[in-house]
Formats: C-alpha cells, sequence, structure tokens
C-alpha cells in the first residue's frame, strides 16, 4: 500500500519497491495492450515483457489476413474496459493504429507508448522522409501479396529499408 492512501492506492511494484501514481487508478488494474510491428506478434512480438506478463496485459496477435491499422485500432479499443482507461504500447506498424485507437476513443487510452512508430504522414513533405516512403512503397504494395513468402517480403524490406535511410553528415564530434 502506498504511505498516506486507502488500500486500494494505485501502486505499482518493481525490482526497486513501490510506485506510487495518486490519481492515477490501480495500476494493476488496468489493462495494457500490446501491438506487434512488421515481423513477430503477440506474445512474440514482446518477448521480455510476454516473459513478465501480468493478468492484464494483451498481446494482440496478427489476423491471417495481414495488418490493417483501422480493423487493429477496433481491435486495440475492444481490449479496453469503459471507466478504466488502459494503457497502449505499440511499435512500428503497430503504432499507426494505437494513434487510430486513442484518436477514436481517447477516453480508453490513458496512455500511449510508441517504439519508432511508422507515422510518415505527419513528417510529409521532408525530403529524407518521401524519400524513404517512395523507396517503400513497393514492398508495401505486396505485403499481403499471399504469392510473396515471408522471407522474400523480410529480403525486399531489409534491402529498401537499407537504401533509404537518411544521409547524414559527418560530425565532428568532440568531448566538452
Amino acid at each position: 500500500m502506498c504511505p498516506n492512501e486507502r488500500a486500494e492506492a494505485p501502486a505499482l511494484s518493481s525490482p526497486k519497491g513501490v510506485a506510487c501514481l495518486p490519481g492515477a487508478g490501480t495500476v494493476t488494474s488496468m489493462t495494457v495492450v500490446f501491438l506487434h510491428g512488421a515481423g513477430r506478434a503477440g506474445a512474440d512480438g514482446w518477448p521480455l515483457q510476454a516473459a513478465r506478463r501480468e493478468r492484464n496485459w494483451v498481446f494482440i496477435d496478427r489476423t491471417p489476413d495481414g495488418d490493417h491499422a483501422e480493423r487493429d485500432a477496433e481491435r486495440i479499443l475492444s481490449e479496453l474496459r469503459p471507466g478504466v482507461p488502459g494503457h497502449v504500447v505499440a511499435t512500428s506498424y503497430g503504432g499507426n493504429a494505437a494513434v487510430i485507437a486513442a484518436q477514436r476513443n481517447p477516453e480508453l487510452v490513458s496512455s500511449l507508448v510508441l517504439f519508432e512508430p511508422a507515422c510518415f504522414d505527419l513528417a510529409r513533405g521532408k525530403p529524407a522522409v518521401e524519400e524513404h516512403i517512395a523507396a517503400m512503397d513497393p514492398v508495401y504494395a505486396v505485403a499481403d501479396d499471399t504469392g510473396v513468402s515471408v522471407q522474400e517480403f523480410a529480403l525486399r524490406f531489409a534491402q529498401r529499408w537499407a537504401r533509404s535511410l537518411p544521409r547524414f553528415q559527418t560530425m565532428n564530434w568532440r568531448r566538452t
């Protein structure tokens, strides 16, 4: 129990003890929804978190018909409960669905944690972003093509990604 709080006060156990979050609701009762990026999905997409899984953590699996941000946003929202906002954690592609979910139903989403979200539309018009989008468009065009194996898609993705990385100027770094 947190000091100066009622028995139902919010607390989060950690290796260093208990973190109290006044006014946030009981952390352990809040749902945490994890959504994958390209590659592994469900608990396999979050191996470190899945190893320490809490009872209210949900790892969304990929559906047989592929990734669709609009549909996956609804899947995220279906895991959250009215009156008890939850947390949404997403990476890469999953960031798009997470942002859509939060926009559609902000009272259900207490927080968003996005790792390298693929939200390129937010930065459209910048030369490096446009170059990256142009390089990756042919890859994404075959993402749901059942005639393209997972290995072939991964190879195409890696080849295009490496070619479309921004070109940074060499900087002279010095210790201050």
